[in-house]
């Protein structure tokens, strides 16, 4: 059984590693660079949560934090290694200890049974689903479309997902979407719809924890001190550790279902979260849960 400070620190940690692998830093750009085309060429990616400029470095660069991953991800493969503003910039993640294994995440997302036949499109219009259904015949495996709404205004935003029977519809609707015709940006989509629900749910997280401080203690007191604050981070890695053990001793074709519960303290209530899947044969290295 989890006690609540444990199951607190692991839905936070989830929350911060979402936001930090969805947060990209780009550059280096020229001291008189047009922010206003910086700005709508990274808006055009998905939906921005924030928007900065760093002044620490020699040349000026960009932190964006857009609110879905598929856009942070769009972003790097688009951008990376291109000439903005007659400058090669490169466009990359915040290297912490949260965002070390973003690579293998997002390739373990790719694969995911729910993803392969889901596609992310960024920059469609109002109209943009009468004109999907007016030409259906070209999409041929559509089951769903989800135009999600502004929780405050209520209006569209300008990003969709759509869900197809099967990889080759999703690819096939992939390429005439950004093809000449359509001109949408998008690709393979890396978010279950159950954790977008959580996301949406829960708080952004802006700040993040401190990592696990390697210094030695002056005293056994502070060593005790030291340990008993930074308890619940070792605890969660200790239950990600014993999951991931668990998860490779288990049979091909098994059901997987990890439920981290809500919990109510003084910081505020935070939602639970549920994941599940079923274990693939060609899978040998279980995937990092609970970091």
């Amino acid at each position: 059984m989890l006690s609540p400070a444990l199951t607190e620190e692991m839905n936070k940690r989830m929350r911060i590693k979402w936001t930090e692998i969805s947060t990209v830093y780009a550059g280096p750009f020229s001291k008189h660079c047009d922010l206003g085309a910086l700005r709508k060429l990274f808006k055009s990616f998905g939906p921005v949560r924030s928007m900065s400029l760093v002044l620490e470095t020699h040349q000026p660069h960009f932190c964006v934090q857009y609110e879905v991953l598929e856009a942070a991800q769009l972003a790097i493969e688009s951008l990376d290694g291109t000439v903005v503003e007659d400058t090669c910039i490169k466009v990359q993640r915040p290297v912490t200890e949260l965002t070390l294994d973003c690579d293998t995440l997002v390739n373990e997302l790719e694969r995911d049974s729910e993803n392969r036949g889901a596609v992310y499109l960024a920059g469609v219009s109002r109209t943009f689903k009468e004109r999907l259904l007016q030409q259906s015949s070209l999409f041929l495996g559509l089951e769903a479309v989800i135009l999600p709404k502004d929780l405050r205004s209520g209006k569209p935003k300008k990003y969709c997902f759509l869900k197809f029977k099967s990889f080759s519809s999703a690819q096939r609707a992939l390429s005439i979407l950004t093809g000449k015709d359509w001109k949408l940006k998008g690709r393979h989509a890396l978010t279950p719809r159950h954790l977008h629900s959580w996301l949406r749910s829960s708080p952004p997280e802006s700040r993040r924890p401190p990592g696990l401080r390697v210094v030695p203690p002056p005293s056994e007191q502070q060593a005790l001190q030291a340990l008993k604050v930074d308890y619940p981070k070792i605890a969660a890695w200790h239950w990600g550790r014993k999951i991931g053990k668990l998860y490779c001793s288990l049979c091909p074709g098994t059901l997987c279902l990890i439920l981290l519960p809500g919990t109510e303290s003084t910081h505020g209530s935070l939602p639970g979260l549920g994941l599940m899947g079923i274990k693939n044969e060609e899978e040998s290295v279980a995937p990092n849960i609970c970091s």
